[in-house]
């Protein structure tokens, strides 16, 4: 006998809910991926403009916890976008350790150019549940990502 068949009730409705939601996230991942809803910046460089654009200058360490990304992957992605003219690294003149990641006038453009279709198809997606059903995820997702 193998151990799934052992499994509570209660465990094997969790693990048919995790696949469903995994699987679903999948899905409207794929077709938004699709729709290339970044442009032609990759995740990771969109988050970091749209996160600078909402909050402010952060340092890496911030935009690395908030990502959920290691930071040297935000090393890079800055090192890129720095290239690209669309961030700057300023040194913190309270404290030197810290360099703080600013959006330039072209990351700014460039942000503001690719949110309303970022927004529109996203909201397409979510659409597909009714408020109630929106409220109730969203609060769900936060109870999952919260415990520990």
């Amino acid at each position: 006998m193998d151990s799934y068949n052992r499994n509570t009730e209660k465990d094997q409705l969790a693990l048919a809910t995790f696949v469903k939601f995994t699987r679903a996230y999948d899905a409207v991942k794929t077709r938004l991926d699709d729709k290339q809803i970044a442009g032609d910046l990759n995740e990771t460089q969109f988050g970091v403009l749209e996160m600078l654009y909402h909050a402010g200058p952060l340092h890496q360490q911030s935009i690395s916890d908030k990502l959920l990304v290691s930071k040297s992957n935000v090393v890079s992605v800055i090192d890129k976008l720095e290239k690209l003219g669309m961030v700057k690294r300023l040194r913190s003149e309270e404290d030197r350790r810290y360099i703080f990641i600013h959006l330039t006038d072209e990351g700014r453009e460039k942000i503001e150019s690719l949110l309303p279709y970022h927004l529109s198809c996203i909201a397409e997606e979510m659409n597909k549940l009714t408020v109630d059903e929106l409220t109730v995820f969203g609060d769900l997702c936060r109870k999952l990502g919260l415990a520990e």
